[in-house]
């Protein structure tokens, strides 16, 4: 295996562009960016079309990517079918044509490797479903704040740990969690605009809270 730099920045750019059109999308996002409806067709396929080209490129020469990535989809389609849009489900299904080019030789799959997948298949589960249905949330940005940090500590001890063969998923989550944390701040502080979900929310409870006061 060889230049896995590049490999390395290529999968952070892929985490960063994957959740960034996920957040622009589910909270329509575009007028914050610029994107006019004239031109959001184009983006919108322009995102899909980098994603799509540089996981291709990750996947032939790392195939352990694609299982990781392909075994998060499916669970994420069996935790939450309802979210799932035609573009997310081709996600875990359109890899398949990958199979016959994959350089599976250029890898071995060992213990902790299988140990890593299931970790991030139980991670994901359980930071899923204490997320409450809302786009953004303060619980939802540490969260993803914490999960950021945490996979950061996880690759610098990437060896002690024996992950190295998946280390290039540990670095797509980093740039997922990275730019995840940047959506949830702004949105929560108003800096993009959308939905006022979260505002609702944080309103009740300190009505709630207010009125507990002044109770006593």
């Amino acid at each position: 295996m060889k230049n896995i730099e590049r490999y390395i920045a290529l999968a952070v750019f892929l985490g960063i562009i994957c959740k960034l059109y996920d957040d622009i999308v589910d909270n329509n996002l575009y007028d914050n960016f610029s994107i006019s409806n004239e031109t959001k067709p184009f983006f919108n396929e322009i995102m899909k079309g980098l994603f799509i080209g540089g996981y291709t490129i990750i996947s032939i020469e790392y195939p352990i990517f694609m299982l990781t990535f392909t075994l998060i989809n499916i669970t994420a389609y069996l935790n939450c079918k309802n979210d799932f849009n035609p573009y997310d489900f081709s996600c875990f299904v359109s890899p398949i044509i990958l199979i016959p080019f994959i350089n599976w030789n250029e890898i071995k799959i060992n213990k902790a490797d299988i140990i890593s997948i299931i970790i991030f298949l139980l991670g994901f589960k359980l930071v899923e479903s204490e997320q409450q249905p809302i786009e953004y949330s303060n619980k939802k940005m540490f969260t993803r704040l914490l999960s950021f940090v945490f996979f950061i500590g996880v690759i610098t001890y990437k060896s002690s740990l024996y992950i190295e063969n998946n280390i290039l998923f540990l670095y797509f989550l980093v740039g997922y969690l990275f730019m995840s944390s940047i959506s949830q701040y702004c949105l929560i502080n108003g800096i993009w605009k959308s939905g006022d979900t979260i505002k609702y929310e944080d309103n009740v409870e300190c009505n709630q809270a207010e009125m507990a006061v002044l109770s006593i």
